[in-house]
């Protein structure tokens, strides 16, 4: 999809070590507690604990829930995703369909207006492809009105809820899905909260700015405590958030008051990303006039240049300092050789391939330098971290930040 925005805001995102909350009380709604299961691990980056890079309920299971329970099987099967062009898509194995948005949900691309109608893509197989580009970033899911015409069965409004998520990537891909970002259900907070709730409508998540956040309906009862202190902490949360509801009251969302620690997300985009490759084959001259070799590895690196937002920093809202929080909650969770997630642009959660098609998983765009570049952190010998402010006269607006990512898949 073309970015409408040349030079996007950049995210990054610490490994989360969950195993010392395996087993632990966390959230108490209500006066029922929701405990981590045991034997958590160290997940891949926090939105991997927080979502597992999807959701619980996503929205084509939601369109299939409501849609079996108002006409069952007459309906057939729904299939929503992402196809090679960027664009969000509807299917439907049986049955043609149009699509309209509700005025607040134009983010997944369809209009608010004239209904997008399916088209027969073969056999019977009708597809509906949203007209505009879907948008980056945090966002609340509102209804889509399906509308299926005699002589079918009236119109459907999904999803059946509303509800604050990551981004349209996520809001579309269920978090146990067969591929590199899926992962066992049971090791996220969203699952532990709805399986204890006994709801799929219950979102966690990591905003734009780098606070975590809980979406929920109203029908479930607000955090009234925080049974373990240090989890809330890592989380960025100090107990004091107060929920904001949103349409009407239908749901509320509770934000974080702090960035979460190991989340560092500046207001200026990258200055500078470079890709190389590295490769480690020692060489031995012979007596004969050849060499011998010992092939080790190819390591591919990424390089980025971008800048710390500093106090008295005009570019953006007031607050964006991100200085200390650089120093004292980032970098004791992105050491050497801990993994670490760069978000390229901060609404997409994909992960960045230069040759993968557009789906759930994979953004090509610009060949690979938007999107998400998994690996591991490169501070070389680095033992101290000194943040030294560029501008005239030291007045502490912005300063240099530069570190190296070495790619792997995990």
């Amino acid at each position: 999809m073309p970015r409408n925005e040349a030079c996007p805001k950049y995210l990054i995102e610490s490994e989360f070590d969950a195993t010392v909350w395996s087993s632990t009380g966390v959230v108490t709604r209500g006066g029922s507690t929701t405990s981590l299961e045991s034997g958590l691990g160290i997940a891949m980056d926090t939105t991997a604990f927080l979502n597992g890079h999807g959701c619980s309920e996503t929205l084509g299971g939601s369109l299939q829930r409501v849609s079996t329970a108002a006409g069952g099987a007459a309906y057939g099967a729904w299939t929503v995703g992402i196809d090679t062009d960027d664009r969000v898509y509807i299917e439907n194995d049986t049955i043609a369909f149009s699509v309209r948005a509700a005025p607040g949900n134009t983010q997944i691309g369809f209009p608010v207006g004239s209904p997008t109608g399916s088209i027969n893509t073969g056999g019977t197989i009708w597809r509906a492809t949203a007209p505009s580009d879907w948008i980056r970033g945090t966002f609340i899911a509102e209804a889509l009105s399906i509308a299926v015409p005699p002589p079918g069965y009236g119109t459907l409004l999904v999803p059946g809820y509303a509800g604050q998520v990551q981004d349209v990537p996520i809001y579309l891909r269920f978090y146990t899905s067969a591929d590199l970002d899926g992962q066992s259900d049971e090791n996220t907070i969203q699952w532990a909260e709805g399986d204890e709730h006994g709801v799929n409508t219950i979102h966690w998540g990591r905003n734009d700015e780098g606070h975590c956040f809980v979406s929920y309906p109203a029908a479930v009862a607000d955090i009234s405590a925080w049974p373990d202190t240090d989890f809330r902490d890592r989380l960025g949360f100090t107990g004091d958030e107060t929920p904001v509801g949103v349409l009407s009251n239908n749901f509320y969302v509770l934000t974080a008051e702090y960035p979460m620690p190991g989340v560092l997300a500046p207001y200026r985009p990258f200055n500078s990303v470079l890709f190389n490759t590295e490769d480690v084959t020692p060489a031995v001259d012979q007596t004969d006039g050849g060499y011998s070799t010992n092939y080790v590895a190819t390591f591919h690196n990424w390089l980025f240049s971008g800048y710390l937002d500093g106090p008295t920093d005009f570019y953006g809202p007031p607050g964006r300092d991100n200085h200390q929080h650089w120093g004292r909650r980032c970098l004791p969770y992105l050491g050497t050789g801990r993994r670490v997630a760069v978000y390229q642009d901060v609404g997409d959660s994909r992960r960045a391939s230069e040759r993968e098609d557009y789906g759930l998983l994979y953004t090509h765009e610009m060949d690979g330098y938007r999107g998400r570049v998994v690996g591991r952190m490169n501070l070389g010998n680095v033992t101290s971290y000194t943040v030294t402010w560029n501008n005239a006269g030291n007045l502490r607006m912005r300063a240099p930040l530069s570190f190296t990512v070495r790619e792997t898949l995990l």
